[in-house]
């Protein structure tokens, strides 16, 4: 005999084999020769279902079903294709066109209650489970939205600069066609609510920034010491076939030599000099001032903000690398090497006494297609 379990018929909804035929079905009721005191065989403790000797004491058939739907006593016998099924708890026979059986359960059933709340769970789970994919999925794209205890500073990038125009040395050049059409795709992205822009004085950070202004709806204010680090007064103007090659011996040079900056230019100590004072002064007017003046890492932190800057890759490097409270070097640029309109995250957690900067991501440009990433 083939017992059928409701609550895996209703919770799966699929026809169990040999349930659904092509021939009538025939009823017999549940036997009554079964006496209490007969010990139940092994099957029927460890199944939950009537087996055994009381099979052999049933009744011949008693009558047929020739409804759409006939309610069944538990443990009679269905006659399904010359096998024996029997009706546990709550099944239903159903007879289609008095042809076609299928064992469902009676709502009205424990075990169909059971069943429904057991779905009802999992589809709220379910639910729940969506929820966070997108919550995670929605601070990946717009960072720190739900971190409003901390302070939040994303550091961005300048787009791709036309440094030779003509052949000839700008020092503050304007974007190239790719750098403004990677500043117009750095401002599609989404970036929920942002308290305040800034921005670098150079023309090619400014351009970066105009796109930004028009997606958040905000003008960006212009902070001097977000200037990058000054080339030589005289380049300017210059004929140059190899702007960048002009770096190569120069960075190759002792760490001293380094410090001291390109000859007529601005002495790396110095802008390094400049920025930290200018971030930290910046960000003390902000409510977060420095806990330790003897300690790089902890500050005291008074103000929750979003602030988005665009700005250099010497001085986004430097910034970054004070924050993290990492000793200085004159090779900023390479310790943290970021592509054109790139975007580091960096914000605030409580630790210890006070508040310490944390980098959420660095050198983001999931923006720009592969083609368009430059340096």
């Amino acid at each position: 005999m083939t017992a059928v379990d409701p609550s895996v018929v209703a919770e799966s909804s699929v026809v169990p084999s040999g349930i659904a035929v092509s021939k009538p079905v025939v009823v017999r009721s549940p036997t009554t020769a079964c006496s209490s005191s007969d010990p139940p065989p092994r099957e029927e403790v460890e199944t939950g279902y009537r087996n055994g000797p009381c099979r052999e004491s049933l009744p011949p058939e008693a009558s047929s079903i020739h409804t759409t739907t006939g309610s069944v006593e538990t443990g009679a016998v269905v006659v399904v294709d010359g096998e024996d099924v029997e009706v546990v708890a709550g099944a239903v026979v159903v007879v289609v066109d008095g042809s076609v059986t299928v064992l469902v359960v009676d709502p009205e059933s424990p075990a169909f209650a059971h069943a429904a709340n057991r779905r009802a769970d999992a589809a709220r789970a379910i639910v729940c489970f969506i929820v966070v994919v997108m919550s995670m999925r929605r601070l990946r794209s717009i960072p720190g939205s739900l971190y409003r205890a901390g302070v939040e500073l994303i550091l961005i990038r300048h787009g791709q600069p036309e440094w030779t125009p003509s052949g000839r040395l700008t020092n503050d050049p304007e974007l190239t066609p790719l750098g403004q059409a990677q500043a117009e795709a750095l401002a599609r992205r989404e970036w929920g609510e942002i308290d305040e822009l800034w921005v670098s004085p150079l023309t090619r950070a400014r351009q970066t920034m105009a796109p930004l202004e028009g997606a958040l709806g905000r003008r960006a204010s212009v902070v001097d010491w977000l200037e990058e680090i000054r080339n030589p007064d005289h380049w300017h103007d210059q004929p140059v076939t190899d702007f960048y090659g002009m770096f190569e011996e120069h960075n190759l040079s002792p760490p001293d030599v380094l410090w001291k900056g390109l000859p007529g230019g601005e002495s790396v100590s110095a802008f390094h000099e400049r920025v930290v004072e200018g971030l930290q002064r910046t960000l003390a007017e902000h409510g977060l001032a420095r806990a330790d003046p003897d300690d790089p890492h902890l500050w005291d932190q008074a103000a929750s903000k979003r602030i988005l800057w665009v700005a250099h890759g010497g001085t986004n490097a430097v910034s970054t690398g004070h924050l993290l409270g990492a000793s200085p070097t004159p090779w900023e640029w390479f310790r943290f090497d970021s592509a054109h309109t790139a975007v580091t995250v960096m914000r605030t957690s409580r630790v210890s006494t006070a508040y310490a900067f944390g980098m959420r991501s660095f050198g983001d440009v999931s923006h720009l297609h592969a083609d368009d990433v430059t340096r």
